[in-house]
């Protein structure tokens, strides 16, 4: 599983979004297409409750807030997707040229190759923390406002996870970086040491950080 899937899990774990849509492929010859029967609405109350309306209008709202979240996280996943960050982890530093040395110490330097792990490991301590602390679970209350009121104390849970998610996305900022038009040699052979020790610092973190994910996602 990859670090962005893995962080898609942990995020949809707190609450599972199911959608259907009009048409299947149908899989056997002679091919085309099925027609499926869209779902049945469900009766509504045309005049539902005070407690009832207040929770469908806040639920209503979060909901709206968490498409937004979910756009934004995708635009800023978009940078790990065309960039294969953990393959630079396996580069040698004394085989770059000087642009390429500084392509890798600007990753380096914004924490690239952490941040989808630290994300991971955040969804996945406040996971276990929440499960650590919750009660009992209950049976399903009978009451429309009370389940209202339940579903949407779980869309402001995953509202927060995702806040958290783009926070650390977004903490590399997005100034743009320069590479120098001239460098002597020995200015590229003193940047290709501290590259170097840098990246051999790095692949250390990394491996921690992997360790720690690897802890959080085993059985309790």
């Amino acid at each position: 599983m990859t670090l962005r899937a893995a962080i898609a899990a942990s995020l949809s774990a707190v609450l599972t979004l199911t959608a259907c849509g009009p048409v299947e492929e149908n899989p056997g010859p002679p091919g085309g297409v099925v027609y499926v029967a869209p779902p049945l609405e469900p009766r509504r109350n045309s005049s539902p409750s005070p407690d009832v309306h207040r929770w469908l209008e806040a639920s209503a709202s979060v909901r709206i807030q968490l498409a937004t979240l979910r756009e934004e996280l995708a635009g800023l996943q978009q940078l790990h997707v065309e960039n294969h960050f953990d393959d630079f982890l396996a580069l040698d530093p004394d085989t770059l040229e000087p642009g390429q040395l500084y392509y890798l110490h600007h990753f380096l330097e914004r924490g690239y190759f952490r941040i989808e792990r630290e994300i991971l490991i955040q969804l996945l301590e406040s996971r276990r923390a929440r499960a650590a602390t919750s009660a009992p679970a209950q049976p399903a209350p009978a009451d429309i406002a009370a389940r209202l009121q339940a579903g949407l104390q779980r869309d402001e849970t995953l509202l927060i996870d995702l806040e958290t998610a783009i926070a650390r996305y977004r903490s590399p900022g997005d100034e743009p970086f320069q590479i120098p038009a001239i460098l002597t040699e020995t200015e590229v052979a003193d940047f290709r040491t501290k590259v170097t020790a840098a990246l051999k610092a790095e692949r250390l973190k990394i491996s921690g950080l992997d360790a720690r994910i690897a802890s959080l996602q085993a059985p309790p």
